[in-house]
């Protein structure tokens, strides 16, 4: 049985392939919302892309994980974006 995720938000990193862009996708098929971050602008907005297709939202953040200021501007644009938690 699938997890259902609808009201969760989950913020992954390196979304854009890989692993990353998997779980983005299994979180989003599982209802959450999803704010997606990685340093390939392509890849990170296919991914938001096919992500938007199976779940209620999906945010892309570009971002350099290695960047701490970068991670911290990220950090601060997922909660007052994510709609699952607007009401938290």
């Amino acid at each position: 049985m699938a997890a259902d995720l609808s009201g969760r938000a989950a913020l992954i990193t390196g979304a854009a392939s890989g692993i990353g862009r998997a779980s983005a996708l299994a979180f989003a098929a599982a209802g959450a919302c999803v704010a997606l971050v990685d340093i390939d602008a392509g890849g990170l907005a296919d991914t938001a892309a096919a992500a938007r297709k199976l779940g209620p939202a999906a945010e892309a953040i570009l971002a350099d994980v290695t960047d701490l200021a970068a991670v911290t501007a990220a950090a601060a644009r997922v909660r007052p974006w994510t709609p699952c938690l607007a009401a938290t």
